[in-house]
């Protein structure tokens, strides 16, 4: 990611809206097209009636319509899963409710949940997904 130069000496970081929104899409459709993350997230933890396959093919369109590009659909789908997001040195962690996670692959329409229908408490899981990505600073302007 690339951060502007701050006015003075600051040691504070300004990064571009688009730059971290690209690596936080870009991590959420990783997760989403590779069916053994979604293993590992959903486990046995699915409904009885989705299969695998079914998972797989949900995370998969899901995917695609990240990358779509569509900014309605994007707000969404980010608002339902991200919780947080936190910018390291070298990475960007993504914050993910595992529980919004679940109900957005085995839904059987495009209802998507949001934080306000799971309130954050104890019983919900957070997933953690990590982004490479090294903060270089911009000379100044």
């Amino acid at each position: 990611m690339v951060t502007g130069a701050a006015k003075g000496r600051s040691t504070r970081y300004r990064i571009p809206a688009g730059d971290l929104e690209s690596v936080v899409l870009d991590r959420l459709r990783t997760l989403l097209a590779n069916p053994a993350e979604i293993l590992d997230v959903i486990g046995n933890g699915a409904d009885s009636r989705v299969t695998q396959q079914d998972l797989f093919e949900r995370g998969r369109q899901i995917a695609d319509e990240l990358g779509a590009r569509v900014p309605e659909k994007i707000k969404a789908i980010v608002r339902a899963l991200v919780c947080r997001v936190e910018i390291r040195p070298n990475c960007v962690q993504v914050d993910v409710a595992e529980n919004n996670l679940a109900a957005l692959l085995t839904a059987q329409s495009d209802d998507l949940p949001t934080q306000d229908d799971n309130p954050r408490g104890s019983h919900d899981d957070i997933l953690t997904l990590t982004a490479v990505a090294k903060l270089t600073r911009l000379a100044a302007e």
